[in-house]
């Protein structure tokens, strides 16, 4: 997670520049994490980038977390993303200080269009402000597409935020986690009513999407149209009632069977063997199978 966000932060070609001086100075030797980044800072000119504040990704013990919240300004056309940071006092290191966190980030409209392309932000104070002109409406963000940093995102949601990002977001690890997010909302409420209670629109219709989008790889497809399992769903509920988590995920699927019957049985159809068609391991046929 760390050395990909080398890559985020320098670029594919400032990666590859560095990992090019890295073996250039150290093939067959043994070597340090702080030979590595200061080959990647050096081919790049990169020294303040990488340098002391990065290195707390190695010394400084614990997850962060950033919080984001967005203001839209309909007179400027603008929208302003303020990201914070903080990390959790841990044994040894009561006081934590930033880090260099990489995030990717994009703009969507309400009816889902793309604004633009990902913008990677640094955030690197305790908190930042950044803003993006020639917004023409109030937008959706999608933050830390690809993952870009192993933190921790709290960030205020509603049902029809992740509708659009599960339907409609480019990244794929952004639509996947909405699709997540939002799952696990309508199952713990669920898991809160003893399974008894309504999946919701919002839901169905980001996998009625899922389903009916046909240029969306099929793996993709097929980890975003699976529940939260009751592990994952057990950490968010406290006391965890087994019973309730287990009537909620059979109430949510049942739901899920009758409302998406025709989308599910038309891809099916679509992404069925078809007569003569060798089984094989290749990425495709997998994801179809999934």
């Amino acid at each position: 997670e760390v050395i990909r966000m080398y890559q985020t932060l320098l670029g594919r070609e400032g990666f590859r520049k560095g990992m090019d001086l890295y073996f250039e100075r150290h093939d067959g030797q043994a070597v340090t994490c702080d030979d590595f980044r200061a080959a990647l800072a050096d081919a790049n000119g990169a020294q303040e980038l990488l340098g002391e504040q990065f290195e707390r990704w190695y010394t400084q013990a614990g997850t962060p977390t950033v919080k984001a919240s967005g203001a839209y300004d309909a007179a400027k056309n603008t929208y302003t993303l303020t990201l914070s940071q903080s990390t959790p006092a841990t044994p040894g290191q009561p006081t934590k200080l930033p880090f260099v966190i990489p995030v990717a980030t994009g703009l969507l409209l309400k009816d889902g269009t793309p604004l633009g392309d990902t913008r990677v932000l640094q955030l690197r104070e305790e908190e930042q402000s950044f803003v993006f002109d020639n917004v023409p409406s109030e937008p959706v963000p999608s933050l830390l597409r690809g993952f870009s940093a192993p933190v921790r995102l709290s960030v205020e949601r509603s049902d029809e935020d992740l509708l659009l990002l599960a339907s409609s977001d480019p990244d794929s690890f952004n639509r996947w986690d909405a699709a997540q997010q939002l799952a696990s909302r309508v199952l713990l409420g669920l898991a809160a009513q003893d399974g008894k209670g309504e999946v919701g629109k919002p839901l169905l219709e980001a996998y009625r999407a899922t389903l009916t989008d046909e240029s969306l790889d099929p793996s993709l497809a097929a980890y975003s149209l699976s529940l939260p399992d009751y592990a994952t769903l057990s950490q968010e509920m406290s006391p965890v009632d087994p019973d309730a988590l287990c009537a909620a995920l059979k109430t949510a699927k049942d739901a899920i069977a009758a409302a998406l019957r025709p989308e599910l049985l038309a891809a099916y159809e679509r992404l069925a063997p078809k007569e003569g068609e060798t089984f094989n391991i290749e990425p495709a046929t997998v994801g179809k199978r999934r």
